[in-house]
C-alpha cells in the first residue's frame, strides 16, 4: 500500500488534486507491478503444475482409481519427473496466493489471510503429495512383475505406503475452504474483484473440469484428467491477474 493518501498527496502540492492524483499513482507503480508479476508466477507454477499431473498419472484408457494401482502402467522415469515437477513449483504456488491477498485484503486484513494460509498450505501439501503416491505407485509396478519369493513382502510394503495418500483429504479440504471463504468475500463485494468473479473459485472449477475433460473425443481429455486441479487454479490466477492488471485506478 502506498505510505500516503490521495488527501495527503494533494494538500503536499497546495491543493492541486491533478499532481496529488499523479503523484498518489506514481508511488502505486512498483506495487502493481509486483502484483501482475505475482499472479503471472503463480499462473505459471499452476500450469507446470499441470504438466507434472499429466507425466504423474496420465494414461490414455482413462481407467483411474481411487488406489494407485492405475499408475503401475507407468514407467519409473515418469513417475519420478512428474513428482520431483510438481514438488519444484511449491514455492512459486506460494506467490500466487500472495497475488491473491492482494486482490481481497480491502475486505480485512486478517479475514482475508485466513483463507490465503489455508490455500497455501493446501497448495503445498498438494504439490509435495506426488511423493506419496510415488513410492506406492513404484511398488506396485514391482509388484506386478515379482516372482512368488518377493511377492507378500512387497504387498505388504505396499499396502504401509497406500496408507500415507489418506493425507491428500487433507489437500481437498483446504481448497474446499479457501473457496468458499474467497468466494464469500468476493460476493460481499469488499474486495478488488467484480462480484461475478467469486463463482470462477477453484472448486467450482474443478468440477466443471473433471466432468468436461472426460468428454473431449480422443485419449486427449484421459489424459488431463488428472490436471484438473492444477488447470482450475491456472484458470483462476489467470483471471485474477487479468482484473487486477490495473488494481490501483
Amino acid at each position: 500500500d502506498p505510505g500516503i493518501s490521495l488527501a495527503d498527496a494533494t494538500a503536499y502540492h497546495g491543493g492541486d488534486a491533478n499532481k496529488g492524483q499523479k503523484m498518489l499513482d506514481d508511488s502505486m507503480k512498483p506495487k502493481v507491478r509486483m502484483v501482475r508479476l505475482a499472479g503471472l508466477v503463480g499462473l505459471g507454477a499452476a500450469l507446470i503444475n499441470a504438466v507434472a499431473d499429466v507425466v504423474f498419472q496420465g494414461i490414455p484408457s482413462g481407467a483411474y482409481g481411487p488406489d494407485t494401482s492405475f499408475m503401475w502402467q507407468i514407467s519409473d522415469d515418469r513417475l519420478r519427473f512428474g513428482a520431483f515437477l510438481g514438488a519444484a513449483v511449491i514455492p512459486f504456488s506460494l506467490v500466487g496466493f500472495w497475488h491473491v491477498y492482494q486482490g481481497i485484503k480491502d475486505a480485512g486484513r486478517l479475514v482475508s489471510a485466513v483463507p490465503v494460509l489455508v490455500g497455501c498450505y493446501a497448495g503445498a501439501l498438494g504439490s509435495a503429495a506426488h511423493f506419496s503416491l510415488l513410492f506406492p505407485a513404484m511398488v506396485g509396478r514391482a509388484i506386478s512383475g515379482s516372482d512368488g519369493e518377493t511377492l507378500p513382502v512387497l504387498e505388504q510394503l505396499h499396502a504401509d505406503m497406500a496408507s500415507a495418500t489418506a493425507g491428500l483429504f487433507w489437500v481437498v479440504l483446504g481448497f474446499v475452504i479457501f473457496s468458499i471463504w474467497w468466494m464469500i468475500l468476493v460476493l460481499l463485494g469488499k474486495t478488488k474483484y467484480p462480484r461475478w468473479f467469486g463463482m470462477l473459485n477453484p472448486t467450482f472449477l474443478m468440477i466443471t473440469l473433471s466432468l468436461c475433460l472426460p468428454l473431449i473425443p480422443g485419449t486427449l481429455g484421459s489424459y488431463l484428467f488428472p490436471a484438473s486441479s492444477a488447470l482450475s487454479f491456472a484458470v483462476f490466477f489467470a483471471f485474477s491477474t487479468a482484473l487486477l492488471w490495473s488494481w490501483s485506478r
